[in-house]
């Protein structure tokens, strides 16, 4: 618990740790919440009846086994064996084979009771066996006590019970962790940090999507993370987009390394959280967690050298409920309360948080009007004038002393009304609007870095849902359905995409749903089929005002300057504008822009489904199955406003020596513009397949063997490119422009050499095959994707536990797991390489319709031209066409020994090795030692260059 956080809990309706909790008030907040429940609780009922799409899936279910002897060790055959859920009264039935044994799969987690029957003996119990998910549980050997049936024996399972049939590295967090262990955020990811080997994944602040845990030293990239089997980080990589509140959590089950061939797909660790399902008994809890700025004290720097900013709005609420129970109709249905069952769980966090103090440098209404008198240079503890050169004039104007190319008095003319506009708007929305931020002439304070200030707060509240319904109508059936709603807000003016942080809040609103729908059907006592579907997502929203953006749309407050490229900006909405220099602090530079999906409707839809087989023969449990998944992830561009920059630049020569005055006169340091819009919408789709055996070799040994195969399906694209080598010519390469003795740049093609610097290295129009080495996507001949199916990829897994005695167990494995599941974005990063969409820059270009006298071009609106350049095209992703998959190989050797208290101790040796791990490798790296080679200085001037030693 964060330490000013208070908490209020009630559970079965009796206050633990603060009685003063109005109860009244929270059975109306509960009455008030379960309206939000039935759209949901509808959904869940229809998804028993139907499902729709595939997706795949692993599941929570797990496996009891044990051996059933008489006094004299024998082994007691065709004894009645049943497994009652204590908490729910679900009751199925076996009997044992001939050697005793027997083995109850495809169960749900639970607290459970094994009762034992066989005449001529008492009938014999053990209680409180703890199954958790994806475990293979023993419930060791029943002895049987010599006396009639009508008597009984009851055993207490052991608290911590060695694992003696199965091999893999695990950890299990159980609901009182969930419930009494602390997290800042009360994120549950936080907690898997307790597991031995897990580093990393801290949590988020709050509820919300957040990142998984380094496990055994394998990259996170590499975890697969569900809910109830369902994948939760439906975007692959490591991130967990669907996470459930700690309170509707049953347990989390950490499959660290060394899993069976039923588990996989992934080459990390497999995280399975488990919601809590409902019991026989009426159940339920309200809490609420709190913290508030009253109980914190200010920042130092707040008060600082005549600094008067006060503490930001900071409130951490959280205020939840669940409830669980049997569904009956006393006397008609479910009399005895064992079949139906529900359990809710409603969260709601109205959380308020700080951006943290922002500082920037406006321009002041003097600065608006051209009057820079009062302009001083940044980084100095006492005022000094900054000139302002005229780039009309003769001569130099140094920044710093002043000379005979500096306007006069600092008074610069407005020859662009476009750059006045955009400052009116920078000082109306900031200093005269909010005049209490204006920090006025306080160098000591300021370092003339800064002259406004903000201390605002962002709304970052989540409101989550979630109803689950188990069903057990007979021995043969049991399945449930579990929907999970989520919304989460970061509302302010420091929202994640918000690029007007000076200016207005945005609202970057994440909506999470998670679905799931188990299926258990049990053919016969040694013949069980488990089905699992799963949807899930992930989308991204805007929620603005439409009056903040109406004040940065074309048009709006006479501001008109179009995109050069046709569709870039149906919106309308104004360009990027950059301010450098402005500050020798780059965060206290205000500026324009957008990201390029905004206003955001960006959609992932991750459907899974797995269905596995178990049959249990003699001393062989074999489960063979398959796992399927397929997501799209759609981004969709709607702008792409271009950028102009006014940035102070000593290489331009209509610099004026300060980025407030460049936007007077019109002049830019570059002008760039995306050439189209297209939009992210990669498909990934996974297929594996499985056969596992379990094989109890003898009372003390049990090898756990298997196969599982992934069909590695390449990643699919609508639009994009691939760079490819082998497609690339020399020969057809651009000419670039390049530097000459004079200090500028020649044009090899014309020989002409009264370029700017700064086109040195840029290509020079017209020149080579802009497609050279470039494969476009669905380009007949080649892969869809620009990337071939690699096949099969087999992944043998090996593991065995010997028990040496009945407190001592040594068990190993051995195994290949590979990464199948690739990330979306792998394929994705393609859409936008160059030449795809481009993005040219004009250099010293300006915002007037004309350049100033003496211009190699015209303004900005030329297309076409020498000021509408191209450096060699930024390739930023490039994928090769067989593209190996990621795996590792992990070995584990361990030993557990049962100590008193009913404590284990467990020490092993776990490794790991990865193979093809995700990387980027420059093709075009520049040899070690090259900028040192005489060869390859630069050409500043033919006489340095003959007084150089060779």
């Amino acid at each position: 618990m964060h330490a000013n956080q208070k908490c209020i809990r009630i559970h079965n309706l009796t206050c633990t740790e603060n009685t003063k909790f109005n109860l009244t008030k929270a059975a109306n907040f509960t009455g008030a919440i379960m309206k939000k429940v039935v759209t949901i609780l509808v959904f869940t009922l229809g998804l028993l009846t139907q499902s729709t799409g595939i997706c795949m899936a692993q599941t929570s279910s797990a496996t009891i086994s044990g051996q059933v002897l008489d006094p004299t060790k024998a082994a007691v055959t065709g004894a009645k064996v049943t497994l009652l859920n204590q908490l729910t009264g679900v009751k199925v039935s076996e009997q044992t084979n001939g050697t005793g044994d027997f083995r109850f799969i495809d169960q749900q987690p639970g607290t459970f009771t094994v009762e034992v029957e066989a005449p001529g003996f008492k009938t014999t119990k053990k209680v409180d066996l703890v199954l958790l998910a994806s475990q293979n549980l023993s419930a060791g050997v029943i002895t049987m006590s010599v006396g009639q049936v009508s008597e009984s024996v009851t055993v207490e399972a052991a608290i911590t019970p060695l694992q003696t049939t199965s091999a893999e590295r695990s950890s299990v967090l159980d609901s009182a962790q969930m419930q009494n262990l602390s997290a800042v955020g009360r994120d549950p990811m936080a907690l898997t940090r307790l597991a031995p080997g897990v580093v990393g994944g801290q949590g988020a602040a709050s509820l919300s999507t957040t990142t998984t845990p380094t496990v055994n030293g394998v990259n996170n990239q590499y975890n697969f993370v569900a809910v109830d089997g369902v994948p939760g980080n439906t975007r692959g990589g490591n991130t967990f987009d669907t996470p459930p509140n700690l309170d509707a959590i049953q347990e989390v089950t950490l499959l660290e390394s060394s899993y069976s061939a039923a588990n996989g797909k992934v080459a990390g660790a497999n995280i399975n959280f488990v919601t809590k399902n409902g019991t026989s008994q009426f159940h339920g809890a309200v809490y609420y967690y709190f913290r508030n700025e009253d109980m914190n004290a200010n920042t130092y720097f707040n008060k600082f050298n005549g600094a008067n900013i006060g503490r930001p709005r900071y409130r951490y609420n959280e205020v939840g409920a669940t409830m669980g129970g049997p569904i009956f109709w006393p006397g008609k249905f479910n009399r005895n309360r064992d079949k139906l069952f529900f359990f809710v769980s409603v969260e709601n966090g109205p959380i308020s948080s700080p951006d943290g103090t922002k500082y920037f440098r406006i321009p002041t209404l003097a600065e608006t009007n051209g009057d820079f008198s009062h302009t001083y240079q940044t980084n100095k503890s006492t005022d000094a004038l900054l000139y302002i050169k005229n780039p009309a004039a003769t001569g130099t104007c140094s920044a710093s002393t002043g000379g005979a190319a500096c306007f006069t008095n600092n008074q610069v003319p407005v020859n662009s009304t476009q750059g006045q506009i955009l400052e009116q708007i920078l000082y109306s929305n900031t200093l005269a609007a909010h005049p209490d931020n204006y920090i006025a002439d306080n160098p000591a304070l300021t370092l003339n870095n800064y002259n406004y200030t903000t201390n605002n707060s962002s709304d970052h509240s989540y409101d989550q849902q979630i109803v689950r319904i188990d069903y057990a109508p007979n021995e043969k059936l049991h399945l449930f359905a579990r929907a999970d709603f989520t919304t989460v807000n970061d509302n302010g003016y420091a929202s994640t995409t918000n690029k007007y942080t000076w200016m207005f809040a945005d609202n970057y609103q994440l909506v999470e749903p998670n679905y799931a729908l188990n299926l258990t059907y049990t053919f016969n006592p040694t013949l069980v089929n488990e089905f699992n579907f799963g949807a899930s997502a992930w989308n991204e929203y805007s929620k603005y005002n439409a009056s903040d953006i109406a004040k940065v749309t074309l048009g709006a407050s006479g501001f008109n300057l179009p995109s050069l490229y046709a569709g870039v900006n149906p919106l309308n909405l104004f360009p990027g504008v950059t301010f450098g220099g402005v500050s020798n602090v780059s965060g206290d530079i205000p500026s324009y822009g957008w990201d390029s999906r905004f206003p955001f409707n960006d959609n992932v839809l991750n459907l899974s489904f797995s269905d596995g087989l178990t049959k249990v023969h003699g001393p062989h449990s074999y489960k063979f199955g398959t796992d399927i998944e397929t997501d799209t992830y759609l981004q969709t561009n709607h702008n792409r406003v271009g950028t102009f920059a006014f940035d102070q630049n000593s290489n331009n020569p209509y610099d004026s020596n300060f980025a407030y005055s460049n936007a007077l006169l019109g002049n830019l340091y570059t002008y760039s513009q995306t050439t189209a819009l297209l939009s992210y919408d990669p498909r990934t789709t996974v297929v594996d397949f499985y056969a596992q055996d379990t094989w109890k070799v003898n009372n003390k040994l049990v090898l756990d063997y298997g196969m599982r195969t992934s069909y590695s399906l390449a990643q699919k694209l609508i639009q994009g490119n691939n760079f490819v080598p082998s497609l690339y010519t020399p020969g057809a390469a651009p000419t670039l422009y390049i530097a000459n003795s004079s200090g500028g740049a020649t044009n090899p093609v014309t020989g002409v050499s009264t370029y700017p610097k700064a086109y040195v290295g840029l290509i020079v129009p017209g020149t080579g095959n802009p497609n050279n080495g470039i494969l476009y996507v669905n380009t007949p001949g080649y892969p869809e994707g620009t990337t071939y199916n690699m096949g099969l990829f087999w992944q043998p897994r090996f593991g065995f536990a010997y028990s040496i005695d009945n407190k001592t167990v040594i068990r190993g494995h051995y195994g290949v797991f590979y990464n199948s599941r690739s990330g979306s974005g792998q394929e994705g990063d393609l859409t936008n390489n160059a030449p795809s969409t481009n993005t040219p820059t004009q250099y010293y270009s300006s915002i007037l319709t004309a350049q100033p006298s003496g211009s190699v071009g015209g303004g900005y609106y030329a297309s076409s031209g020498v000021n509408n350049l191209s450096g060699p095209f930024s390739i930023g992703h490039a994928l090769p066409f067989h593209m190996p998959l990621p795996y590792t190989t992990e070995r584990s050797l361990g030993i557990q020994r049962a100590i008193p208290f009913g404590a284990v101790v467990d020490i092993a040796y776990v490794g790991t090795t990865t193979e093809h791990s995700s990387r980027y490798v420059p093709i075009n790296e520049v040899p070690y030692g090259a900028e040192f080679n005489y060869n390859n200085l630069p050409m500043v001037s033919t006489t340095l260059l003959l007084g150089l030693p060779h």
